[in-house]
């Protein structure tokens, strides 16, 4: 509950893996059923946990190994992170005009069909607000947000720890789901899961509002829970599925100064 910033990567993906697992754990174990379970980025890999394709003690094991492989062996560059609500085709055709002005950049999280977020060198970012500030009107305003990560996820920078994390994630042992597991799949989610997983999460986009999609087809008039502090995932999906409504959304915001109350 501390709201000044955890520093240590290793630290930080502990203590948000262990608030997401807690908090997950204590609905199940006070005898709610769980349908279904998705996660966002990093609460994909808490989701292998409470699903029951990873243990406890295997799970703790990927989320500190990979943010230790990370500390050691991300390079100089850790790359940036930006939200703009604009359409894919919208930054496709961005990105594709600016190339020439920046050395990389690609759409790294798919979070509803207006919104994305785009990672890249820290130049790349740079060329792109100022595109967007310039060529924004005031009755045509594109909203842009740099978020607040110390390294550029779903990118080329993690290609060079993939090796040492597939080998990591060799040592697990690897269940079948318990709990379905929604991944976050452009066109399906996966049925079976084992060590090459945790390469292709770490590289590939994030296509999150597909996942929700899919889960409200599947499940339609659905009550959905947010477990742990970070409640953006669940707001996105109440923003895709909330104006039909026949959905219920619910978050304990975690990180406020009275999280503890």
């Amino acid at each position: 509950f501390q709201l000044n910033p955890v520093t240590d990567l290793v630290d930080l993906h502990a203590a948000l893996f262990a608030a997401q697992y807690s908090c997950a754990k204590a609905w199940i174990d006070s005898g709610l059923k769980v349908d279904a379970i998705v996660g966002h980025s990093f609460g994909q890999l808490a989701a292998l946990c409470i699903s029951g394709v990873l243990s406890l003690a295997d799970a703790l094991k990927l989320v500190i190994g990979r943010a230790s492989l990370m500390q050691k062996h991300w390079g100089p560059e850790r790359g940036c992170m930006l939200s703009v609500r604009a359409s894919h085709e919208q930054l496709s055709w961005m990105l594709s005009a600016l190339r020439h002005q920046y050395d990389y950049a690609e759409i790294a999280c798919h979070n509803s069909p207006d919104s994305h977020v785009i990672v890249g060198s820290t130049r790349a970012i740079e060329v792109i607000e100022k595109y967007i500030d310039c060529a924004s009107r005031p009755h045509q305003q594109v909203n842009k947000q740099r978020l607040a990560v110390n390294y550029g996820f779903h990118s080329m920078y993690i290609e060079k720890i993939l090796p040492q994390l597939t080998e990591l994630a060799r040592e697990l042992h690897w269940k079948s789901p318990t709990i379905h597991l929604e991944t976050c799949g452009e066109v399906s989610s996966l049925t079976s899961f084992d060590h090459h997983f945790v390469a292709s999460h770490a590289r590939r986009p994030v296509y999150f509002w597909q996942a929700i999609e899919r889960l409200a087809k599947k499940y339609s008039g659905s009550c959905w829970l947010s477990a742990g502090e970070d409640i953006g995932a669940i707001r996105l999906a109440q923003r895709l599925l909330g104006r039909a409504g026949v959905h219920s959304f619910h978050y304990a915001e975690l990180t406020n100064a009275k999280a503890i109350d």
